[in-house]
């Protein structure tokens, strides 16, 4: 008796299962692995010169996107003033030191001077001020980013 319970709840369960619509909508599965990477290696390519904001290739890369929504059916969804566009207005501040920029170290009369991208380069942070500190030499790793 407990082995005919459990075959007719096996039964049953299945038939329900089975009659269940597939949770990948129609409009997901119109799409090919080779559309998907003819759009990854047109957004990666180096004719986007890297899609830094505000920079020409960024520019290429935002009017693509919006190409394709379009060609997707897809209406305009951000509200900038009083109408919908496809791109959103964001405020991007931007700084990078100039070449002359350059750090001093100075131990008594000996002084030493390293210049922007010839002896260092500054990958995050800004905008930059002068500053004078002094301390003892302070090892901090050679160089190296994970």
């Amino acid at each position: 008796m407990k082995k005919f319970k459990i075959l007719l709840i096996s039964g049953l369960l299945s038939t329900c299962l089975s009659g269940q619509k597939s949770m990948i909508s129609e409009g997901a599965q119109s799409i090919t692995i080779e559309e998907l990477r003819d759009h990854m290696f047109y957004l990666a390519s180096d004719e986007l010169e890297g899609r830094q904001s505000g920079t020409a290739g960024y520019d290429k890369a935002a009017q693509y996107i919006v190409t394709q929504l379009r060609q997707a059916g897809l209406s305009p969804f951000c509200k900038n003033n009083d109408s919908l566009s496809y791109y959103q207005n964001i405020t991007i501040v931007r700084y990078s030191p100039g070449l002359s920029n350059s750090v001093i170290i100075a131990k008594g009369s000996d002084r030493r001077i390293y210049k922007f991208e010839r002896n260092f380069i500054l990958t995050r942070g800004g905008p930059f001020e002068t500053k004078e500190i002094s301390g003892g030499l302070v090892f901090v790793g050679s160089g190296l980013v994970k």
